[in-house]
């Protein structure tokens, strides 16, 4: 097949120059993706395989041969749909040779690559739209199209990249007049498949609340200014301060110096807020607050010189870290004995801090204060209401030792706060330690009378037996020699007793026919055997609080009814995974939802009947199969329907699989509003290719290989769960 090479003058056999260079290796890409698989580590030998990436890719060149074999159309239209075809089947392959070439730093290649590649047929059939009729429309798409093959051989020669805006503007550079074509015949307009959100959002409860209107850089002066005027300020500070805001007038003027005014504005608000805690404070005396005062001029007198403004940023935050440790030191304004010595260390600091003139060790210093002020405030709100006589003898010792850890403490503030190493000398730093243990401890035992009314609902006389085990125990706790195991045993009871007492789902065990069916109609059997053998489990309490063989099945058991309470919850995981791959953080085959689907009830009944007959080998084997798919298929549920409303806003066709690589988050409609998870879509990206090689790994018969992507699938679902709150909130404020 001959292509028409625009510019060459000459008609070039384009297919056979593709071909050759796909067959002798000289994409050098691709080359290195054949000649190296993935190595999974921990085994006896390193498994080198053909990885879902590669797969995908041999799938792409086959599909490439074909269209290149297609002779060279005589309609114009028709030959340029046709290049255009190829032009995306060779992005596909570029970004997903970029993905495996640049390993973990080329994660969201793999993934553009992949989301490219799911949308194929999707292009395709829009581009077979253009050859139609000449609408303008039409016509200025095909415009668009020619410009986007014109260029594409000159781009997806320099295509290169360090980080993933790099790829971004790669990107835009490359199919943004593909982009054009598509929308303009799907009469469609880019939208960012970002979600925004207000960084205050619970990711319990992620919904977006309509944003207020964004408070205007003019408001912004103007509030300052008012600010200032009503505050009492001294006449130095007052100076200063309008000398600032003046600047800042004078920056409005130009608008190519608004992000800096505005920025200036916010740092000169955290300002006024320091002043305005600091040098009110009825927690600190006329001598503290008449020195922030001082502290708060000098930085308002740096910030209007260019020069000193980096200095003036620091003092901000070291102003910033003491308000935070004025509000702890109010918590014991109550404390007659406690609180001078607090205060006079704090000044002791601050004035050091001011000697040094290095407020950056400064916030090191006061951080160090407020950690050991914060260890002072969690043992004050401890909240003891244990009755049992010899056990608040116990709680008596540990809560005076605390008290004699705690008066050491503060006669050495000074050396704890003037000097980082001295936090790391054995002696201060198992007074800390000391210090934590207790109340850890002392929390340990608040839950005993807990502890004892689930065991009493089992039987009375375990109650009794099971007190007097714990009695022994918690004595421990007061012996440092053994105080550790002491400990350990407490919270491996308190746990058991959590999950054991009554498990996930036990009480519709017997009455819903979901599970009848999920356990193989064997559900009144398994409900007599968590009956019976957590009877059995209490009996053993009674001599060892480990609770023995007895405990680690009624964990097994626990695991299965947990496993089968969250998969129950699931709701309509097809509609959740075809919503989620619309936004642009995400993209996964469907095979990797539809499969365990149809495995786990499966695994279910197995599972259950192996729990029946005490097969613990078998049950466990099922019990982990299911473990490795439903984190996965959880996560994708709990975000689809989480993000439902904006989700089925996305466009679900063409031009939503460019919107997803090429529209980056639009500007936050109101300050305190950002692009959900977008910092970590790297680790989003990684996510979908583990569990694709996962897949791959398992359908071509490589079970180690599957069961190292599944661990490691599911760490990386815990660490997205763990993101979400940062997500929402990380690097929002200077």
């Amino acid at each position: 097949m001959c292509l028409s090479i625009p510019g060459s003058g000459l008609l070039e056999c384009l297919g056979q120059v593709l071909v050759a260079l796909i067959c002798f290796g000289l994409c050098p890409g691709m080359a290195l993706a054949k000649s190296a698989g993935p190595v999974i580590q921990g085994q006896s030998e390193t498994l080198v395989a053909a990885s879902y990436l590669e797969n995908r890719i041999d799938e792409l060149n086959s599909d490439l041969t074909r269209l290149l074999s297609i002779p060279q159309p005589v309609d114009e239209r028709e030959d340029l749909l046709l290049r255009a075809q190829i032009n995306t089947r060779r992005l596909a392959i570029e970004l997903l040779q970029k993905g495996i070439q640049f390993g973990p730093d080329g994660v969201e290649a793999g993934l553009a690559g992949l989301r490219v590649a799911r949308g194929l047929l999707k292009l395709d059939k829009s581009l077979q739209r253009a050859a139609g009729d000449e609408r303008v429309e039409l016509i200025e798409a095909r415009e668009f199209l020619q410009q986007f093959n014109d260029a594409f051989d000159s781009w997806i020669d320099r295509f290169e990249f360090a980080k993933a805006q790099d790829l971004d503007a790669m990107l835009t550079q490359g199919i943004e007049s593909l982009s054009n074509a598509i929308h303009l015949i799907e009469a469609s307009s880019p939208t960012s498949h970002w979600i925004m959100v207000d960084e205050v959002v619970s990711p319990s409860t992620p919904t977006i609340t309509p944003p207020a209107p964004p408070l205007g850089l003019e408001q912004q002066i103007a509030t300052l200014q008012t600010w200032m005027t009503t505050s009492t300020l001294s006449e130095s500070m007052r100076s200063s301060m309008k000398k600032n805001i003046e600047y800042l007038t004078r920056g409005f003027a130009f608008e190519e110096f608004h992000a800096r005014v505005s920025q200036a504005a916010i740092d000169l608000a955290r300002l006024l807020t320091v002043h305005e805690t600091l040098t009110t404070s009825m927690t600190l005396d006329e001598q503290d607050r008449n020195a922030y005062e001082r502290r708060i001029e000098d930085a308002s007198a740096w910030f209007g010189d260019p020069k000193q403004r980096d200095r003036a940023w620091m003092r901000i935050a070291r102003l910033e870290a003491s308000v935070q440790v004025e509000a702890q030191l109010a918590k014991f304004k109550d404390e007659n004995a406690s609180l001078p010595s607090l205060l006079m260390a704090l000044r002791r600091v601050e004035t050091d801090i001011d000697e040094a003139g290095d407020d950056e060790w400064g916030i090191a210093a006061i951080r160090r204060y407020r950690g050991i002020l914060q260890v002072m405030i969690d043992f004050r709100g401890l909240e003891l209401t244990m009755q049992n006589r010899e056990i608040r003898q116990v709680r008596a010792s540990m809560l005076e030792s605390f008290q004699r850890a705690e008066s050491s403490i503060i006669d050495q503030l000074d050396r704890f706060l003037g000097d980082e190493a001295v936090m790391s000398d054995p002696s201060m730093s198992s007074l800390l330690a000391h210090q934590q243990h207790i109340i850890e401890d002392l929390k340990l035992i608040e839950q005993v009378d807990d502890w004892l009314e689930a065991i009493g609902q089992i039987g009375p006389r375990a109650r009794r037996n099971v007190l007097r085990r714990l009695r022994i125990v918690i004595g421990r706790l007061a012996e440092p020699a053994r105080r550790n195991e002491a400990a350990m045993i407490l919270k491996q009871f308190g746990d058991h007793v959590t999950k054991f007492v009554k498990l996930p789902l036990e009480s519709e065990l017997r009455r819903s026919m979901e599970l009848a069916t999920l356990t193989g109609g064997l559900h009144d059997s398994l409900s007599r055997k968590i009956t019976t053998t957590r009877t059995s489990w209490t009996e053993i309490l009674e001599r060892d609080l480990t609770g023995g063989e007895e405990a680690e099945r009624l964990a097994n058991l626990h695991r299965l009814m947990q496993s089968l309470e969250q998969y129950i919850s699931l709701t309509d995981l097809e509609e959740s995974q075809t919503l989620i791959n619309r936004w642009a953080g995400w993209t996964i085959e469907p095979i990797i939802v539809e499969r365990p689907q149809r495995e786990l009830p499966l695994r279910f009944k197995l599972a259950t009947a192996a729990a029946i007959e005490d097969l613990t080998t078998d049950l466990q084997m099922q019990l982990n199969a299911i473990e490795m798919d439903l984190p996965l298929m959880t996560l994708i549920n709990e975000l689809a329907m989480a993000w439902r409303p904006q989700l089925e806003v996305f466009s679900g066709g063409a031009s939503g699989v460019l919107d997803a690589l090429l529209i980056a988050p639009a500007p936050a409609p109101a300050p305190g509003y950002r692009a959900w998870l977008y910092e970590q879509r790297g680790l989003l990206a990684k996510l979908c290719l583990e569990a694709h090689e996962r897949e791959h790994a398992r359908t071509t018969g490589q079970g180690e290989k599957a069961n190292s992507f599944a661990q490691a699938v599911n760490q990386s679902v815990m660490q997205v769960k763990q993101a979400i709150p940062h997500g929402l909130s990380e690097g929002s404020s200077p």
